[in-house]
Parts: C-alpha cells; structure tokens; sequence
C-alpha cells in the first residue's frame, strides 16, 4: 500500500523503478530526468510510511556531469581527445584517429540528453599523417624515357627512397 502510494504520488518515469523496503526506504534505481530525481526527493518526505528515498542507484538522464561520464563511458576517447559537455552539446577537441572520430560520429546520436556532437576542435591525426605523407612523395621526381613507362637510367634510387617512404607508414 505504502508503495502504491509513492508510484502515484512521485510518477516515475518507465525507465525509473522504486522498491519499498521494510525500513521504510524506497529505493529508485534505473535513470530518470535530474528535475525528477530532485521533485521526487522532495515529494518523499510528505509520503505516510516512506522514511527515506534512497537514489544513489539512479542515474540522471540529463544532468551534465553524468551526461559527460556516460559520454565519456561509451566512446572511450583516446586521452589526445578532451571531451566537454554545454547545455546539450557534446564538445571534443584534440587530436584522434579517423577511426575513432567515425565511431563517435554514430555513437553520439544514441547518447540520451546529447542533443549535437562539435568536432570543430578535434583533429583527424590520420588525415595529418596522410597530407604529410602525400607531401613527401610529391616531392620525389621521376623521370621516365619518352614514349616509355620505363625509368630514365638513375631514378631507381629515387623510385626506391618513394618505395621506402611508403612502406614506413604500415
């Protein structure tokens, strides 16, 4: 009777549960709105027969500490990556793999009480290590025989250090 009482009196969410135990506390686990945790800790102290609402077990879906941490749980950032959460957004900056950035791109969206991912800070350290790389074989010259795909006499060597500079990324 005195849980029924505490269901209707505090409405909790479908993702929230309470449980009476024989002391008198309600126990809410699950994840519920931070506005709802606060007005239901609130709410409980006027509730006949319930001596305490114990929330310790009850995740916040949209307070930003927590908001931040379950973040932080789900897309792992490499510790080059600083994440930070305002009001709704998700902030990274740093640098990262492009592996990792396309992960958090779909990730990020299925985070509840993230509303929009920032990357404008955030630096794709592959596409670094690519353009540095494309720079340097470009600096490399071949020069073949006219009218053939053979090299000039001498650029071996040069076909070989552009062999050797590409083979250093793997």
């Amino acid at each position: 009777m005195v849980e029924e009482r505490a269901r209707l009196a505090l409405a909790p969410p479908a993702s929230a549960t309470l449980r009476l135990d024989d002391y008198g506390v309600l126990h809410a686990t699950g994840m519920a709105p931070y506005a709802w945790i606060l007005e239901a800790q609130r709410l409980a102290r006027v509730i006949p027969g319930i001596t305490r609402l114990h929330t310790e077990s009850l995740t916040p879906l949209d307070h930003p500490e927590h908001l931040l941490a379950r973040a932080r749980a789900i897309l792992a950032p490499p510790s080059t990556v600083t994440l930070r959460f305002d009001n709704g957004i998700l902030y990274a900056s740093g640098t990262a793999p492009h592996h990792w950035i396309r992960a958090a791109r779909h990730q990020v969206p299925s985070i509840i009480g993230i509303n929009q991912w920032r990357e404008e800070q955030l630096q794709d350290i592959t596409l670094q290590e690519l353009t540095a790389l494309k720079d340097k074989v470009e600096t490399y010259s071949l020069r073949f025989g006219k009218g053939t795909a053979q090299l000039e006499s001498g650029q071996e060597t040069v076909w070989q250090a552009m062999v050797e500079t590409l083979a250093s990324t793997r």
